[in-house]
């Protein structure tokens, strides 16, 4: 079945909404990080350099079987095709969205549209899952054209397959874990004027959202780094998707007070067979011990409370995630240098890669990720 590619640069269209909606259930590659509401807000804030440019896969009919959620971006002189809603949002579980039984004719059109489009000059498909077969068939077919091929950014996902109760939970921890967090929910239990709400209505998630910005911040200044909210663009991002969010019923934001002062704050969202914690601040002189174990324990017990059978922390190897789970999925970033612009951009990234793969192994992985966030500065 050939199937005939289109691009569209607008979100406007009501057909493409509904398309988008049809193609994201049926796709088993499909995550919260590829809905229509997740990459319009990107597109709007922190995206808003990228031109917008959805290719859709119609069949004969004019049936639309196929959609990936993609941008133009230049970067200097280089133009780059990439998926929306990636880039400075830590988007996850990215890839084309059609059922099981189109994939391979989408993905032939897809290949046949990379080989006569010439707007872009290289490909950047971040976040692909290492079994996808996207990424085998776009990396078979720029190796056979002999094009620049480079896949960076090779991360784990932690994710928490949950049973059915918190207590069977528990018990798949470590005996000192399990003892941590039953001790850290009774002292709160115990704390005179300590409670952890459930926001989920934007009216009273979006004052959240500015203590989670605030606390976040504070919590990082005074490890003596930035904290990841520096960026107007990333928070007024937050605030669009989470409106959008809400109004779907995927927002769950928990508030740790204690004498009506919010202690922490941490927002995680609930789509479809998943939960994905997103961020999360505390006071770093909180009077409640443990407030991030606190949170994240009651996000969990949330949870399971919903019949939601995975908890997805997301990407990063940071050490707290391990004592929660033991399992993650294994995503890359593969990107395809076409033409000469591209091939000299990928020539100078590699450089820097190899320096920065020499300056980690000194160091090991825990002091690299502190020299990191010292270096990262402001995002305009």
């Amino acid at each position: 079945m050939a199937l005939r590619v289109t691009l569209h640069n607008s979100f406007e269209r009501p057909e493409l909404r509904a398309a988008w909606e049809r193609l994201s259930a049926a796709s088993p590659r499909a995550s919260l990080f590829s809905t229509c509401e997740w990459c319009r807000a990107w597109a709007d804030t922190v995206g808003h350099s990228a031109d917008v440019a959805i290719l859709l896969f119609e069949d004969q009919e004019g049936n639309v079987v196929g959609l990936l959620p993609a941008c133009l971006e230049r970067r200097g002189p280089v133009r780059w095709l990439k998926f929306l809603g990636r880039e400075g949002v830590s988007g996850d579980h990215l890839d084309l969205l059609c059922a099981p039984a189109d994939q391979h004719a989408c993905l032939d059109a897809l290949i046949a549209y990379l080989d006569q489009n010439g707007r872009y000059h290289g490909l950047v498909l971040g976040e692909l899952e290492r079994t996808s077969l996207t990424l085998e068939r776009v990396r078979d077919w720029a190796r056979a054209h002999a094009y620049r091929v480079h896949e960076r950014e090779q991360r784990v996902v932690p994710c928490v397959d949950l049973p059915s109760s918190f207590d069977a939970y528990l018990a798949s921890l470590s005996a000192n874990m399990r003892y941590h967090i039953r001790r850290r929910r009774r002292e709160l239990e115990r704390l005179p004027g300590a409670a952890i709400g459930l926001r989920r209505d934007m009216a009273e998630v979006e004052p959240a959202l500015d203590d989670l910005f605030a606390l976040h911040e504070r919590r990082w200044r005074s490890a003596g780094h930035p904290g990841g909210f520096q960026s107007p663009r990333k928070r007024q991002f937050l605030v669009q998707f989470c409106r959008a969010a809400c109004a779907r019923g995927w927002t769950r934001c928990y508030v740790l007070e204690c004498d009506h002062v919010r202690q922490g704050v941490l927002l995680a969202f609930h789509w479809r067979a998943t939960a994905s914690f997103y961020q999360m601040g505390w006071h770093p002189q909180s009077p409640i011990r443990s407030p991030g174990v606190v949170l994240l324990a009651e996000s969990i017990a949330q949870t399971i409370r919903e019949g939601i059978p995975t908890y997805d922390l997301l990407r990063g190897a940071e050490d707290y995630k391990w004592k929660w789970t033991t399992r993650f999925i294994e995503q890359t970033t593969l990107v395809v240098g076409r033409d000469l612009p591209a091939r000299a951009a990928m020539t100078v990234e590699q450089a820097k890669d190899r320096c920065k793969h020499l300056v980690r192994r000194t160091l090991g992985p825990r002091a690299w990720e502190t020299v990191k966030r010292c270096l990262k500065g402001p995002v305009p």
